[in-house]
C-alpha cells in the first residue's frame, strides 16, 4: 500500500467551482473541471428531478440539458462562486430548468447541435429502485446523494491510489474498517489475520485513514471557492450522512 502524503493548502488555492465560472470557454482545464463535477453531480440532479414526479426518459433530458449548459457557460451566466456552495447554485439551476419546462411545456428533442455527456444511465432506475421509501422533501435527499456522491468519488480515488495487484487483499482488509470507529477496531484478531504486527497495522490505517480524509477534502474543495470553508463544509457531508 503507498504510503500518503500530507495535502498542502496549495492543493486547494483555486478551486474547480472558481475555474469553471472564471476559465474561457475553450480552457482544456475547464472542461476536465466540469467533467469531475459532472460525475459526482448526475445521479443528485437526476434522482431529485425523478422525485419531482417527472418520467425517466424526461429526466435524463433535463439532467443533461442541465450539464451541457454548464459546459456551454450560459448556464454561469449569473453565478457567482463568492455566494454560495456549487451543489447549492447546482439545486437553484435545476429548480429553474423545472420551472422553465413546466412552463413552456417543451416538447422538442434536447441536445440537439451541442456536446452531451457520456453518463451511465443504465444505472439510474436500478439505484432509484435500491433506496427505500422516503419522506424527506427532493431537497434534503438531493443533499443527502450529494453526501453519498462526495464519499463514493473519493473511495474510488483511493482504490486506484492502490491497485497493485499483490496489496489487493490486504488493502481491501483495512478499507472494510474506513467506516468503523478507531477505538472499536479488532486490530488484535485483524492483525492475526493478516500476519503483520498490531502496531504496524495500527499505523497503516492512520495512513489509510488520513488519505481518505485527504481525498474528501479535495473533492469538497472542488465544490468552493473559499478553502476556510472546507472543515465546516466536510462536517455537513458528515451529518448529512448520519442523518441519511
Amino acid at each position: 500500500m503507498r504510503s500518503s502524503s500530507s495535502a498542502g493548502p496549495h492543493e486547494f488555492a483555486s478551486t474547480r467551482w472558481s475555474l469553471i465560472a472564471s476559465a474561457s470557454e475553450n480552457s482544456p482545464t475547464r472542461r476536465e473541471a466540469i467533467s469531475s463535477l459532472c460525475e459526482i453531480y448526475w445521479f443528485p440532479v437526476y434522482a431529485y428531478i425523478r422525485r419531482r414526479g417527472f418520467y425517466p426518459d424526461d429526466a435524463r433530458d433535463l439532467t443533461q440539458e442541465l450539464f451541457t449548459g454548464i459546459l456551454r457557460r450560459d448556464g454561469f451566466a449569473l453565478a457567482d462562486p463568492s455566494k454560495g456552495r456549487f451543489r447549492s447554485y447546482l439545486l437553484g439551476a435545476v429548480k429553474h430548468l423545472i420551472a422553465e419546462q413546466v412552463r413552456n411545456q417543451k416538447t422538442q428533442k434536447r441536445g440537439g447541435g451541442v456536446e452531451t455527456w457520456s453518463i451511465d444511465w443504465a444505472t439510474a432506475e436500478q439505484r432509484l429502485l435500491w433506496e427505500p421509501s422516503d419522506s424527506r422533501t427532493p431537497e434534503q435527499i438531493f443533499e443527502h446523494r450529494w453526501a453519498s456522491s462526495i464519499v463514493a468519488n473519493s473511495l474510488a480515488a483511493l482504490d486506484a491510489l492502490n491497485s497493485d495487484p499483490s496489496r489487493q487483499l490486504y488493502y481491501h482488509r483495512l478499507r472494510d474498517f474506513l467506516s468503523v470507529d478507531k477505538e472499536t477496531l479488532p486490530y488484535s484478531s485483524l492483525s492475526q489475520e493478516l500476519g503483520v504486527s498490531e502496531s504496524a497495522l495500527r499505523v497503516q490505517v492512520h495512513r489509510l485513514r488520513k488519505k481518505f480524509r485527504e481525498l474528501l477534502k479535495q473533492r469538497i474543495a472542488d465544490t468552493l471557492s473559499d478553502p476556510s470553508e472546507i472543515e465546516d463544509e466536510l462536517a455537513y457531508l458528515m451529518n448529512c450522512l448520519r442523518n441519511g
